[in-house]
C-alpha cells in the first residue's frame, strides 16, 4: 500500500495540506485536504493508506470544502435546507456530497428549517410589515414544508398583523389623489397584494378616515381640470358627454361632476371654480 512520505502546508492557503505518497523511493504529489481532514483520518508521515481509504479521505475532502463554504454561504443570513442545496448545485457539487454537507449542517445546527422560518418570519413582520398570506408565500419558494410554516406563523401576532394592515391602508390612502370610491379599490388590492386577507384588508379600511365632500371636491377639481384640457375642443353635449363619463369612471358621483360642470367650460378653463362650500 502506498506510504505517506511527506506533508506540507500550503503557502497560498494555510488552512489545506498537500499529501505525497513515496513512488519507489521518490516522493510525490498525490492530493490536498483539509485540516479537518487531516485530523479527521489522523494523516502522518509514514502512514500506509489503501485505494479505499484514499477515495474516503478525498470524499471527505470535498465535503470539507464545501461545508466551509456553506458555512460562509450562511454567515450573510440564516438559510433554508432548500437554499443550501441549490447554493451547492449551482457550484458543481455532487448529490451525494451535498447529502452529507447538509447532514453536517443540521448536526452542528447551522441549518434547521423550524428556526430559519420563525427567524424569517419574525424579520419580514417587524422589519417589511409584510402580511402572513405574503410571508408564506416567501417560506414556499424557499423551500420550507407547509406544516413548518403554520409553526412559524405563530410567530405573527394577530394585533401586530392588523397595525401592518392599517400602516399600509393609510401610506396608500395618502397618496391616492382621486375619488374615495377608486382610492377605496386601489387600497384594498394594495393590501391584499402585501399579503393580507380580503376580511384584514377590510378592516383596516375601515380604520382610515372616510374624506369629507370637500376633499372628493378639491380632487374632483383637479383631474376634472385634467380631462378638460384633453376634451376641450369638444363643444356642449359631446363635451359634457366625454367629461362625465371620464370623471364616473374615476368613482365620482354623478351630483359632483354635475356641480363642476355646471361651472361652464370657460370658468373650468380659467381653473378657478368655486368651493365646494359655496354650494
Amino acid at each position: 500500500m502506498p506510504i505517506i512520505s511527506k506533508i506540507e502546508q500550503q503557502k497560498k492557503n494555510t488552512n489545506r495540506f498537500n499529501i505525497y505518497l513515496d513512488n519507489n523511493g521518490v516522493s510525490e504529489f498525490a492530493f490536498g485536504v483539509s485540516d479537518d481532514t487531516l485530523v479527521r483520518f489522523a494523516l502522518s508521515k509514514g502512514k500506509e493508506l489503501s485505494a479505499e481509504e484514499m477515495t474516503q479521505i478525498q470524499f471527505d475532502d470535498l465535503v470539507s470544502k464545501f461545508f466551509n463554504a456553506s458555512m460562509n454561504y450562511i454567515s450573510y443570513r440564516p438559510r433554508s435546507e432548500k437554499e443550501i442545496k441549490t447554493y451547492l448545485k449551482e457550484h458543481e457539487c455532487e448529490e451525494e456530497i451535498i447529502e452529507e454537507v447538509v447532514n453536517r449542517l443540521s448536526q452542528y445546527g447551522y441549518l434547521d428549517d423550524l428556526k430559519f422560518a420563525m427567524a424569517y418570519v419574525r424579520n419580514e413582520m417587524n422589519v417589511s410589515g409584510k402580511g402572513p398570506l405574503e410571508i408564506r408565500k416567501g417560506l414556499f419558494e424557499k423551500g420550507v414544508i407547509a406544516s413548518i410554516q403554520d409553526e412559524a406563523l405563530t410567530e405573527y401576532p394577530e394585533e401586530l398583523q392588523f397595525e401592518n394592515a392599517i400602516k399600509w391602508a393609510k401610506k396608500s390612502f395618502k397618496k391616492q389623489k382621486t375619488s374615495y370610491r377608486e382610492a377605496y379599490q386601489k387600497t384594498f388590492q394594495f393590501i391584499l397584494n402585501k399579503g393580507f386577507s380580503v376580511d384584514q384588508a377590510k378592516k383596516a379600511i375601515s380604520e382610515c378616515d372616510e374624506p369629507r365632500d370637500s376633499t372628493e371636491w378639491e380632487t374632483l377639481c383637479m383631474i376634472g381640470y385634467k380631462y378638460h384640457r384633453k376634451y376641450r375642443n369638444y363643444e356642449g353635449y359631446d363635451y359634457n358627454q366625454k367629461m362625465k363619463k371620464a370623471l364616473f369612471g374615476k368613482g365620482y358621483s354623478i351630483a359632483l361632476i354635475t356641480k363642476f360642470l355646471n361651472n361652464g367650460k370657460e370658468v373650468i378653463e380659467t381653473g378657478e371654480i368655486e368651493n365646494f362650500s359655496d354650494f
